[in-house]
């Protein structure tokens, strides 16, 4: 077992509300979810939030197991972690999209398969970028 403590289970119903247009929250015991930041857990589908849930029923009336909550851990890191990342992670992605590999083939090219053509010059791009925006 890691290091964390095992928190025994504190609550007995789960729920999911609409708190606004696109934002629906997970309920234990009619109390709003809050991430382990303390934000409040709000995803944007009532299907995303009912899986959550049900992810919170199904844990074992001994202790929490959030191993056995996949979504769960995915949303909190998203509403905690990526605000914070994500200027990082938007230059990590345009300085991939540089590269011809991340590029799309517009529809009308023929399909090419890398590295059957040689290059007439490093700096000339095998195929051209559709742009998409």
């Amino acid at each position: 077992m890691s290091g964390a403590v095992a928190v025994k289970r504190f609550y007995e119903r789960v729920g999911v509300r609409c708190a606004a247009k696109a934002e629906y929250l997970v309920t234990l015991d009619g109390r709003d979810l809050r991430t382990p930041a303390k934000k409040l857990l709000s995803v944007p589908t009532e299907g995303l939030a009912w899986a959550i849930a049900s992810e919170w029923e199904a844990q074992p009336k001994q202790r929490i197991q959030p191993s056995l909550m996949p979504l769960m851990t995915l949303a909190t890191t998203t509403i905690d972690q990526f605000p914070d990342i994500r200027a990082n992670m938007t230059r990590s992605m345009l300085r991939a999209m540089e590269s011809d590999v991340a590029c799309l083939l517009s529809s009308d090219q023929p399909v090419r398969h890398p590295g059957l053509e040689p290059r007439t010059s490093r700096a000339e791009p095998r195929q051209v970028c559709s742009s998409h925006a």
